[in-house]
């Protein structure tokens, strides 16, 4: 069952963004309990003698049943070593993987082995992406390296850390504007504060993906013009559709393209009153994988479909790799259209329409 599997978040950000102090945090903290914390080094975490319960080379046990461990080159092979040393009593009985990158490292890498490793996906899920970003050099990050961009992009969590740091009025002017640049790159990513490395973590890593994707899926935030109408969706209610970008797109898809530095990221929702049938589902997963290649960074959302049109399918993928299709037991709302966010470098969205089955007036 899907929700036996352990849940896998990942937590990146360029260099200095602060997610060894945002980790050093979260490792005191209950909702860390029977989590294990996959590290690039220990001498990087500092960890508080007082939580250390047993040690070795490569594990430190803390007292609030988190397990930290060395990562190593071979990611799915050090997943699988976990579910075997949890079913022998080696490790504890964990529940979470908290996993962190290098910080000139992305995160599509590492999703990719949950999702398509054979020896991963049968007992993990993929959980949260998580992405600190620095407020102090986030811009000039952004502005220079395009690791930065894909790290915000691909994003299902943000964080803004060294906020503490922002005095002047001209500092506090370029945190709005740090602000604003990553709600065009990644509209559907909440922006949570941490307060020197302090971040709620129940929100952090909450997961009600019917309620997180009606939100995230939500076509007027993909909207430049918030000027909403009616539209009806043939079952006899109305509800409502922003207006059609300024290409001449008339159809039910929200187009929005960034700009300056990050022209080149593109992300656009798709809304599909009809209810798709699950073979052209999973044909259609194929057929994106194939042409739209490593340029796709994120896809998430609800569909309905056809054979089970009572029970929404929750997707996501990350470049080529699609999960499982999980099945929420109801709709989270009166709203039951397909809702898809698309997130990649020079996304073709037309083709992506066309893939769906969808076509331009």
């Amino acid at each position: 069952m899907e929700s036996e599997k352990v849940s896998i978040s990942l937590i990146t950000g360029f260099l200095g963004s602060g997610k060894t102090t945002v980790i050093n945090h979260l490792l005191t903290t209950p909702a860390m309990a029977k989590t294990v914390v996959l590290v690039n080094e220990f001498g990087q975490i500092s960890i508080d003698g007082d939580l250390i319960r047993r040690s070795d080379d490569t594990v430190i046990e803390l007292k609030n049943g988190c397990v930290c461990c060395s990562l190593n080159d071979d990611l799915g092979t050090t997943l699988h070593q976990f579910i075997e040393q949890r079913r022998s009593g080696e490790l504890p009985a964990f529940e979470k993987v908290l996993i962190e990158t290098t910080g000139l490292a992305n995160a599509g890498p590492v999703v990719q082995v949950i999702l398509s490793d054979p020896l991963v996906r049968d007992d993990y899920r993929l959980g949260k992406v998580i992405t600190a970003v620095d407020t102090v050099h986030g811009v000039t990050n952004l502005n220079i390296h395009a690791e930065s961009v894909e790290q915000v992009a691909i994003a299902d969590r943000l964080i803004l850390t060294k906020l503490d740091r922002q005095e002047t009025e001209k500092e506090r002017a370029q945190v709005d504007e740090l602000r604003a640049r990553l709600a065009k790159l990644n509209p559907s990513a909440p922006i949570l504060e941490a307060d020197r490395g302090r971040v709620n973590a129940h929100i952090l890593f909450a997961e009600d993906p019917g309620e997180e994707l009606v939100r995230y899926t939500d076509p007027s935030i993909w909207a430049a013009d918030r000027h909403d109408h009616d539209h009806s969706d043939g079952h006899g209610h109305a509800h409502a559709h922003p207006p059609a970008p300024p290409q001449g797109d008339g159809g039910s898809t929200v187009g929005f393209q960034t700009h300056r530095h990050d022209h080149h990221i593109k992300s656009f929702c798709i809304v599909r009153d009809e209810p798709v049938a699950l073979d052209a589902l999973q044909r259609f997963w194929a057929e994106l994988a194939d042409d739209a290649g490593l340029n796709l960074l994120r896809v998430k959302g609800l569909v309905n479909v056809c054979e089970r049109p009572d029970t929404p399918a929750v997707v996501q993928g990350v470049r080529q790799s699609f999960d499982d299709v999980e099945w929420l037991p109801a709709w989270p709302s009166d709203d039951r259209t397909t809702r898809l966010v698309f997130i990649g470098w020079m996304l073709d969205e037309g083709l992506v329409r066309q893939l769906l089955g969808e076509t331009r007036p």
